[in-house]
Order: structure tokens, then C-alpha cells, then sequence
């Protein structure tokens, strides 16, 4: 799956546009940025509640694909 076709199904808004062709390795939920370093891997979609500069560093350090932050809307 591309990153184009994942933001698509997920309904997602573009904040900061990147590669749409990029392929993905797979999907990692979690809010604990401890355990998205320890096991999340390279090319990874990260979904999180947490929307802070933080979570960004931590997707930089781990070269995920992109953050898609999660909220609970009506």
C-alpha cells in the first residue's frame, strides 16, 4: 500500500505533503513513544493521540513513512 492509497482510506488531511508514492511497511498504533522506538519499524505509518513535537521526533528517529494523528470526533 502506498502512502496516497493509506490517506485516502483513512480520510486523512495533508498537513505536510510528502511522497504519495511511497510504499508502506506496515501500520503501528500507539501512544507510548517508547514503545514506537523500541519496535516500530523503518517505512511505518504511525497512528497516535498524542500531537506534540515529540511524536515527530520520535517518527524522525525511526525513519516512519508518516504520522497520522487519531482524534475521537463525532
Amino acid at each position: 500500500m502506498t502512502l496516497a492509497e493509506a490517506i485516502k482510506i483513512l480520510q486523512a488531511e495533508t498537513v505536510v505533503p510528502g511522497s504519495d508514492s511511497l510504499a508502506l511497511a506496515g501500520g503501528f498504533a500507539s501512544d507510548l513513544m517508547s514503545d514506537v522506538l523500541a519496535f516500530a519499524r523503518q517505512e511505518t505509518l504511525l497512528l497516535t493521540g498524542l500531537a506534540g513535537d515529540q511524536t515527530i521526533r520520535t517518527a524522525a528517529v525511526r525513519h516512519l513513512a508518516a504520522v497520522v494523528l487519531v482524534e475521537d470526533s463525532p
